[in-house]
């Protein structure tokens, strides 16, 4: 098998020693909130009206917000490391996806460009006109290895052979392109994991599978009945107690309709506009979300009823990334940085 296991990058910093930063390290891009899957445990299943306490609209971004998107991240004073385009919907419904990358890479702001797929979509045309376009990298999100599984994970029917077909195909004309194919372990059947690797394992650059688990409760949906226990995090390390959430000092998420979101969890806060009243940069610098930050380190997430539930940062957690320990020191430069 000539592809990697994992796609998680390995040269990073380690984070504490960064913080505070001028330029977010990763813009989760919410291009639509569209999706054509109904996945078991997913927003999209729960006919949910709320996230992050707004309501849920399934939309999609213009195109006059995204250029006005665009051109705000060049005022950031660096590159901003990776950009997804993903968020709550599937991004090969938007039908401008190409431009889109397009104009990004154009743009050169941004270290990578990539796309988070469920690949339903990819036609050889389209995968065409994305490594066209200049797409670092795809990652995609299987949802089973047979049309059966496919119906019971995503509540639609599917080809798996057709996805699998232009997969293959988009792994010939990939170019420089990055593939990363993935699958949820809820959506192996037994034994066929080891089936997974060899139909992929040697047409794609990395591959694996992944625990998936409840990222809903925190709006107080519960889909733990489809999940699997785990006492590992995606990282393969032992879950445990994380007291400062890293996400506010490195994340933003900008929704389809403008607006901005500081920390990467679709949580607002309160103070966040829409990036056509009040551009991104003065967003993430604004007093209002260093306030947040100041509480993070002073208080960790334990204080916050939301926070103090959020599984995401059990699951994510590296020791690269961690900041208990180093919070006086984080304090200091944002002090000084005034």
């Amino acid at each position: 098998m000539k592809a990697k296991i994992g796609a998680y990058p390995k040269d990073r910093q380690e984070l504490h020693k960064i913080l505070p930063l001028e330029t977010p390290l990763a813009i989760d891009f919410h291009l639509t909130h569209i999706c054509n899957f109904k996945c078991n445990f997913c927003v999209h299943s729960t006919g949910i009206a709320n996230i992050g306490g707004k309501p849920f609209k399934k939309e999609a971004m213009d195109w006059d917000l995204f250029e006005l998107f665009v051109e705000q991240c060049k005022a950031f004073p660096d590159k901003i490391k990776t950009i997804s385009l993903a968020g709550l919907g599937e991004p090969l419904t938007h039908p401008r996806i190409a431009d889109m990358v397009k104009l990004l890479k154009q743009s050169d702001k941004f270290g990578i460009v990539q796309i988070i797929s469920n690949a339903s979509l990819l036609t050889p045309q389209l995968g065409q006109a994305l490594v066209d376009a200049g797409l670092d990298r795809l990652k995609i999100s299987l949802q089973g290895l047979n049309d059966n599984t496919y119906y019971r994970v995503t509540g639609v029917k599917q080809s798996f052979n057709k996805i699998y077909e232009n997969i293959k195909y988009f792994s010939q004309i990939k170019g420089k392109t990055q593939l990363y194919v993935k699958i949820g372990d809820i959506s192996l059947e037994e034994g066929e994991e080891s089936k997974f690797y060899e139909m992929f394992g040697n047409i794609c650059d990395s591959v694996g599978v992944e625990h998936i688990y409840d990222m809903w409760e925190t709006n107080d949906v519960d889909v733990s009945a489809v999940v699997k226990p785990t006492t590992k995090n995606c990282w393969g390390y032992e879950q445990r107690e994380i007291r400062t959430c890293r996400h506010r000092f490195t994340t933003m998420d900008v929704l389809p309709d403008g607006t901005f979101v500081l920390s990467g969890c679709h949580r607002r806060f309160g103070f966040e506009k829409n990036i056509r009243e009040a551009s991104i940069k003065e967003q993430w610098n604004s007093d209002a979300a260093n306030k947040l930050r100041i509480s993070m380190l002073k208080n960790g997430r334990a204080v916050d009823p939301v926070c103090r539930k959020c599984q995401f940062v059990t699951m994510n957690w590296h020791p690269i990334d961690l900041l208990e320990g180093h919070e006086e020191e984080i304090l200091q430069r944002m002090e000084q940085s005034k």
